[in-house]
């Protein structure tokens, strides 16, 4: 057997996701694993709900191994206690509007109308025109469009929750850095 691959953060997403993400389908990828499998000692995968599925989709000769990622536990005495104007913070984080649930989010904004009056919104994205448009009239909500990493550092360090709708990951990094910033994930 050859050396191991790490294939992906998360094994494989459910088939919906590559419904929308373009020209690689669910079965594309499906024969990408089996295919890298026959070379491979081992498929290293950080979640178990992509191992999951990829080994109910996926005929693989090589096993995969769950392999989560392993952050530092920040010290008890540092609470999650926000300073702010006592407004719920979320954020949202991801450059790729479509892939990453932006609309299914605005849509749910948009549903909660006035519910959000003690909420502060914060999204980072390039999101089309259209969609520019959709937030602009959502409350208490500003849209980011050329945050810098430290500038996505800092949102963080002010969010309550990270919100992460995604089909495209089970495990992105987003949420690792959310979490390193002691933000609360909310996420499918």
């Amino acid at each position: 057997a050859g050396a191991p691959i790490i294939w992906s953060s998360q094994g494989l997403s459910p088939p919906e996701y590559y419904d929308r993400a373009g020209p690689v389908g669910f079965e594309d990828v499906v024969a990408l694993y089996e295919r890298l499998s026959r070379k491979a000692a081992a498929l290293l995968i950080w979640t178990e709900s992509g191992a999951a599925l990829l080994k109910q989709a996926a005929r693989l000769e090589a096993p995969i191994v769950v392999l989560p990622p392993v952050l530092p536990a920040r010290a008890a005495s540092i609470a999650h206690t926000r300073k702010h104007d006592g407004k719920l913070r979320l954020l949202f984080v991801g450059r790729d509007a479509a892939r990453k649930g932006l609309y299914e989010l605005v849509t749910a904004l948009e549903q909660l109308g006035p519910q959000l009056d003690d909420c502060q919104i914060d999204i980072v994205s390039k999101p089309p025109p259209d969609l520019q448009a959709r937030i602009q009239t959502l409350k208490n909500t500003q849209l980011h469009l050329n945050a810098s990493n430290q500038d996505i550092a800092s949102l963080m360090a002010e969010a309550d929750i990270l919100v992460l709708p995604t089909l495209a990951e089970t495990f992105g990094y987003v949420l690792i850095e959310a979490m390193a910033h002691a933000c609360a994930l909310l996420t499918v």
